[in-house]
């Protein structure tokens, strides 16, 4: 009989703690996520100043500016991905 209390205390507090890890690991989730999104806005914030300052005019130049903003905006999102798998996995 005590042997099965003390398995039962035992089995809550390991409930106990691991519901308050996965809610320390959402909170993480949700923090990162919003950090990465200011990054984000931040990062294509300061290329569209860099863009109005230069004014290029050749085509390449535009080419290049383009591929490399979406070359940034995918690296954010599959960063993004990363770190919420990494996250949901424990």
């Amino acid at each position: 009989m005590a042997n099965e209390e003390k398995d039962m205390g035992y089995k809550q507090e390991l409930n106990s703690t691991s519901l308050l890890i996965k809610w320390i690991f959402s909170f993480m989730k949700l923090k990162i996520t919003e950090l990465i999104d200011r990054l984000e806005v931040f990062i294509l914030e300061r290329i569209q100043i860099v863009t109005r300052k230069s004014k290029s005019t050749s085509k390449v130049d535009d080419i290049l500016e383009e591929k490399v903003r979406s070359s940034l905006l995918l690296s954010v999102v599959i960063l993004l991905i990363v770190v919420i798998t990494r996250s949901t996995e424990t």
